[in-house]
């Protein structure tokens, strides 16, 4: 029962954590943002759903999902220690092949990714613009020394600027494949 501002930060808060999280919502926006996979508790058993829920829903149709809202979400980024030689196979089976074992995942690491990335951009831009005003700024006219330590920086920051929107331009591209 949070407000939106309050979803939306943890929701931020849960793409960006490494872990393994384990929640319980009714909100299918809110599912549909951070969950990989699911669990879906029925009177006849668990179901285990290794993707999404917008893989789900694309599998089961609107009316199974409809019919499951009392179920239960996980959320499952990390893999325990006992999994770990699996993920690493796994990995160099995607790595050669060039395909995933899990395409709903992938590409919830990558939606995950996108949004990771528009952030970083816009906090990059927000310094940029700081540096910029640091630069233009009278008082530091005279310190040559403290502005090409800003352009320095400056440059820095473009580049990675510029790195960020290469890899979100690649991302969002396979994404629309």
């Amino acid at each position: 029962h949070l407000d939106m501002e309050s979803k939306e930060i943890l929701g931020q808060a849960l793409l960006t954590y490494e872990g393994t999280v384990l929640y319980v919502s009714h909100d299918r926006y809110f599912i549909k943002q951070v969950a990989d996979k699911l669990l879906i508790f029925r009177p006849e058993g668990v179901e285990y759903f290794p993707f999404g829920y917008e893989a789900y829903e694309e599998k089961y149709g609107r009316e199974k999902v409809d019919a499951s809202s009392n179920a239960l979400r996980i959320n499952t980024t990390s893999v325990s220690e006992g999994q770990a030689s699996d993920k690493e196979s796994e990995s160099k089976k995607k790595s050669s092949s060039g395909l995933s074992n899990n395409p709903g995942k992938e590409r919830s690491k990558m939606e995950r990714r996108v949004l990771r990335l528009e952030e970083l951009m816009e906090q990059a831009e927000e310094e940029i613009k700081k540096m910029e005003a640091q630069i233009a700024d009278p008082a530091n006219a005279s310190d040559y020394v403290k502005l090409g330590e800003l352009q320095a920086l400056l440059d820095e920051k473009k580049s990675t600027v510029d790195d960020y929107m290469e890899e979100w331009a690649d991302l969002t591209e396979k994404l629309e494949e």
